[in-house]
C-alpha cells in the first residue's frame, strides 16, 4: 500500500477516548498524537461504535474523519452513520488486499494531502 505513518490501536471504546485525550497510560502526546483518521469496527462488545462516535462529535476531535469497517452493517443503518459524519463504510472482506486497496483510494479524498496519517483504530 505504500503507507508511510503513525498507526495506533486500541482494544476498547474507553481506550480510543483516553487515547485521544492523553490520559490514561496515553499521556505521552509525542507518541499519541491527534490522528487525522478514525478507523473503527462497527460492532464492538460495551459502549459502541455510534456511543464513541457521538462523543467524539461533541469534543475538539469533532472534525475528524471517520471510516467504519464491518461486516454487520445494514443499508438501513447508512443514513444515521452518514448524519453522524462517517466518511466511508467498508465491509469485511478475508482478502485483505482488497482492504488495503479500499483504503489506499480514498486517504487522498479524506486527508486532502496530509502526509503524516495517524489512525486510532479499535475492535472488539
Amino acid at each position: 500500500m505504500g503507507f508511510q505513518g503513525d498507526l495506533r490501536v486500541v482494544g476498547s471504546v474507553s481506550e480510543a477516548r483516553a487515547c485521544m485525550e492523553n490520559t490514561g497510560t496515553f499521556t505521552d502526546t509525542n507518541y499519541y498524537r491527534t490522528p487525522d483518521l478514525i478507523v473503527s469496527d462497527f460492532r464492538l462488545s460495551g459502549p459502541t461504535a455510534l456511543e464513541f462516535i457521538r462523543w467524539l462529535r461533541n469534543t475538539k476531535f469533532s472534525a475528524l474523519p471517520v471510516v467504519i469497517f464491518s461486516g454487520t452493517v445494514r443499508p438501513s443503518e447508512l443514513p444515521r452513520l452518514n448524519e453522524m459524519g462517517v466518511k466511508e463504510v467498508i465491509y469485511k472482506n478475508p482478502d485483505v488486499t482488497l482492504l488495503a486497496a479500499r483504503l489506499e483510494a480514498m486517504l487522498p479524498h479524506v486527508l486532502m494531502g496530509l502526509f503524516t496519517i495517524g489512525i486510532v483504530s479499535y475492535a472488539a
